[in-house]
């Protein structure tokens, strides 16, 4: 297999400086990664709610529901057929779906603040920049000084 570039610039430059893993930048990326796949399954989640609640409620529901909200809009009917208790019955399932996500993210939030600040990190000062972006950001570039 034919070398490439990099591989060439590191076979002639002396001294090179072999890059480390930070362990503790291996774990930001890990839990940045799992922070990343609960906003997909919460995505998910109100998407298949979002397909329910039309048959249950004529117009469906607004587009951003938080949970809280869907439990309240549910609560207001009683479906009288098998087919409708049986579309609540799922409906009810996604809700405390969404509300285990939802606490599963505010904690991985919560998780992802604590290690950028312990970094030192000034990321999250900036406007538009939350835990979970500046978890990414010093995760996938790394030390900046090395």
């Amino acid at each position: 297999m034919p070398l490439r570039l990099p591989d060439h610039v590191a076979l002639r430059t002396p001294n090179l400086v072999r890059r480390q893993a930070d362990p503790d930048l291996v774990v930001m990326g890990m839990l940045v990664d799992r922070r990343d796949e609960l906003g997909r399954a919460r995505t998910q989640t109100v998407n298949r709610l979002h397909r329910l609640l039309p048959e249950l409620f004529p117009g469906g529901a607004k587009k951003l529901l938080s949970a809280m909200q869907a439990r309240a809009l549910v609560a207001t009917i009683k479906p009288r057929d098998v087919v409708g208790k049986t579309r609540r019955r799922l409906t009810v399932e996604l809700i405390a779906e969404l509300e285990t996500i939802d606490k599963k993210i505010k904690a991985a939030d919560r998780d992802l603040r604590e290690l950028v600040i312990a970094r030192g990190s000034t990321l999250l000062d900036l406007h538009g920049i939350g835990p979970s972006g500046a978890a990414r950001l010093l995760a996938d570039v790394g030390d900046i000084h090395r």
